[in-house]
Parts: structure tokens; C-alpha cells; sequence
């Protein structure tokens, strides 16, 4: 392996680890700005995130928009989804005692109708990628490498 080989495999896992990172730190602001602000337990935000991502991934795979276009397209689309959730999911439950309860249930039962929903449509598929040694000649014990 070239010096060269070891410089990009190395960029390309802490580029994966940084896009990767910067999605879970999004979906997780998401949770901390819904619990933290109205007191709304949302248990359902990662499928509404995965949502928005399989859309996108739709509209631009399937659908051959540019990716700029279906960002717009998935944001407007969410506009009038979310309103109508908010409508006859969350409003009933204004004025009930306990409503944290019933929202952390009705989102929890709402991400299993999600993610059912995009089984059906998407299938139980994964792309498994191996990631490159951290460097050449390592012994990977797990996750950890570790140099011979």
C-alpha cells in the first residue's frame, strides 16, 4: 500500500464518520428541540428523518431530479404532512391529563406503521460496505484495530 492509498482511506473514514456523525447530531437536535421546548416526547422522529431521506433518495434515484430540487420537493411536501399529523394525531390530546404518555405511545405506534410501510415499499435491503483497515497490516479485533 502507498502512502497515498493510506492518506485517502483515511479521509474517507473520517468523512463517513464526520456525514454520519452530523446525521445523528441532526435527528438528535430534533428530539432535544421537540422535548425541550413543548414537552413532546416524539418517538417517531428517527422514521420522520428516514422519511424525508427515502423520499429524497426517490426522487432523485427513480425519479432522476437534480438532488438541489428534491431537497425543495421533500421540505415543501412535509409542510402540509406534518400539519395534517399535527390535526388529527396531536390536537385531540391537547387538554388530556398525562398527554406526555399518550404522545410518546401515539408516536411509538406511529414509527412501526413507518417502518412497516417502508419495508413494504423498499423491502428489507442493506448496502454493507467494509471500511479500509486504519492502516495497513492491522488486526481488527471488533470494531478496533489494532497494529501487528
Amino acid at each position: 500500500m502507498t502512502l497515498e492509498s493510506i492518506l485517502l482511506n483515511g479521509l474517507a473514514v473520517i468523512t463517513t464518520g464526520l456525514i454520519v456523525g452530523a446525521i445523528f447530531s441532526l435527528v438528535a437536535a430534533g428530539v432535544t428541540i421537540m422535548y425541550g421546548t413543548i414537552w413532546f416526547p416524539n418517538a417517531a422522529n428517527g422514521q420522520f428523518f428516514m422519511l424525508a431521506a427515502l423520499l429524497m433518495w426517490s426522487l432523485v434515484v427513480s425519479w432522476g431530479l437534480p438532488p438541489f430540487v428534491g431537497a425543495v420537493v421533500v421540505i415543501v411536501g412535509s409542510i402540509p404532512f406534518s400539519l395534517v399529523l399535527e390535526k388529527f394525531l396531536i390536537r385531540p390530546f391537547y387538554n388530556v391529563p398525562n398527554r406526555n404518555i399518550v404522545y410518546f405511545i401515539m408516536t411509538l405506534g406511529l414509527a412501526q406503521i413507518f417502518a412497516g410501510v417502508f419495508t413494504g415499499t423498499y423491502g428489507r435491503w442493506s448496502d454493507q460496505y467494509s471500511l479500509p483497515a486504519a492502516w495497513p497490516g492491522a488486526i481488527m479485533l471488533g470494531p478496533f484495530p489494532f497494529p501487528r
